[in-house]
């Protein structure tokens, strides 16, 4: 089987300026001029060229899923924005409503974006929340959006924890308050009664 020839392309970050929260906001990744115009056509952006680095773009697909090359597959975020996240779950097991109002949130840049993930060798679209300076913080594997409001959003998947030195999938689900809105307390981040089941 032929695969596509093997190119060096240059990548970057971008500054583009966000409808929802008015605000300039600098990707966490990086993509090529031709992607940065077709995900931000009709939208203000800017490409940033001190953040150039270079990818590797093609050859045998099956080779780059054990090696480094696969970082030349970048993903495409479907958004990214500021979030206050409180896990529903603990170690697979669904919290009482009770045990949430005294759960542990973490607040960062949320991010959900479709990568390739080498230990599962598929797709997956991932969730990440970072801090201020782009480091991890949480990640939920096979994401989706449970239900949606003006400022919150339910998203289910799986964590990975290693337990006794491997990797064990528990299944999870995050609250996520959106954009810059500070809750006073975990009854603020909670869903509607209805629905923080789900």
């Amino acid at each position: 089987m032929s695969h596509p020839p093997v190119e060096i392309v240059d990548y970057f970050a971008v500054r583009y300026f966000c409808e929802i929260s008015k605000k300039w906001v600098k990707t966490r990744w990086t993509m090529s001029e031709e992607d940065a115009h077709k995900r931000f056509q009709g939208q203000q952006y800017e490409i940033l060229t001190s953040t150039r680095e270079k990818r590797r773009i093609g050859g045998d697909p099956d080779a780059m899923c054990f090696s480094n090359v696969l970082k030349s597959a970048a993903p495409k975020p479907a958004f990214a924005m500021k979030a206050t996240v409180l896990r529903m779950r603990s170690h697979g097991i669904a919290l009482e409503r009770g045990e949430m109002k005294q759960a542990m949130t973490h607040s960062g840049e949320l991010e959900v974006c479709d990568t390739r993930e080498n230990n599962l060798n598929r797709i997956v679209r991932m969730a990440f929340l970072r801090d201020d300076a782009g480091r991890e913080m949480l990640s939920l594997f096979d994401v989706h959006i449970l239900w949606l409001s003006a400022n919150k959003m339910g998203l289910s998947g799986f964590e990975r924890r290693k337990v006794e030195g491997k990797w064990v999938d528990y299944a999870q689900t995050w609250v996520c308050l959106l954009f810059d809105k500070v809750a006073r307390d975990n009854d603020n981040i909670l869903p509607r009664q209805e629905n923080w089941r789900n």
